[in-house]
């Protein structure tokens, strides 16, 4: 049986090539890895809501579908977001 060493390096090494390209980033750090996502999980579920709105069907129908299954407190945070009187700038 292998020791946890070896075996964690083999899951290491293998971990941004084989199980997770585009998705973790390995970084030197010393004699070491760090391993880190490419994107937030926010990000990733906006990418996952993107492909399924271009999966087919009407996009406009699937979001009104999405938005009337969200609880009222979500709906306002996304008309505040979407509304751009309300946006802060950036400076």
């Amino acid at each position: 049986m292998r020791q946890f060493g070896e075996l964690e390096a083999v899951v290491m090494d293998n971990l941004p090539r084989k199980g997770f390209p585009g998705f973790v980033i390995r970084e030197k750090d010393g004699r070491a890895y760090r391993y880190r996502p490419v994107h937030t999980r926010e990000e990733h579920a906006a990418a996952l809501m993107e492909q399924s709105l271009a999966g087919g069907g009407d996009r406009g129908t699937a979001l009104l579908h999405l938005v009337e299954r969200m609880p009222a407190d979500e709906v306002a945070r996304l008309r505040e977001a979407l509304n751009p009187s309300s946006r802060q700038k950036v400076t």
